[in-house]
């Protein structure tokens, strides 16, 4: 299931927040950090793809659609 939190987080992105400095989700939503997660995974997408778009799977998790174009 996808984390409710994490829609507001993806908007701060759209809106281009992470340029200024990557959002760290974990800080973001005042949650516990993994020590095996950064979570900037989403500020790295957004700098490097061209284009990001997000769906609901069939399995109820998140499948994100990334694309580069061609320079």
């Amino acid at each position: 299931m996808i984390d409710a939190e994490f829609i507001p987080f993806i908007d701060r992105h759209r809106k281009g927040d992470y340029k200024k400095k990557f959002i760290d989700f974990y800080k973001f939503t005042n949650k516990e950090k993994p020590a095996t997660n950064n979570g900037t995974g989403t500020s790295f997408m957004h700098t490097y793809m061209d284009k990001i778009e997000y769906y609901k799977s069939e399995g109820r998790g998140l499948a994100v659609v990334l694309t580069k174009n061609k320079q």
